[in-house]
């Protein structure tokens, strides 16, 4: 199972480096969900504006551990 968000940036963004306010927060509430981000695409919307598209999958549940015998 894959999760896809688009993740814009709004017009009071006016630099094109450093970090982008709340983004570093959108992922952590997505991976606090059971989700890992494993890929990152970046692009621009019409207005050139960037767009980010991260792919995240579902974590797999670690391995129950066994008894010592």
């Amino acid at each position: 199972m894959v999760f896809i968000p688009r993740l814009n940036t709004s017009m009071t963004q006016h630099g094109m480096s450093g970090s982008i306010a709340g983004r570093a927060e959108m992922i952590e509430a997505v991976e606090a969900q059971g989700w890992q981000m494993v890929e990152w695409t970046v692009t621009q919307d019409e207005n050139g504006r960037p767009e980010a598209y991260p792919l995240f999958r579902r974590r797999q549940p670690a391995p129950a551990a066994r008894a010592p015998r």
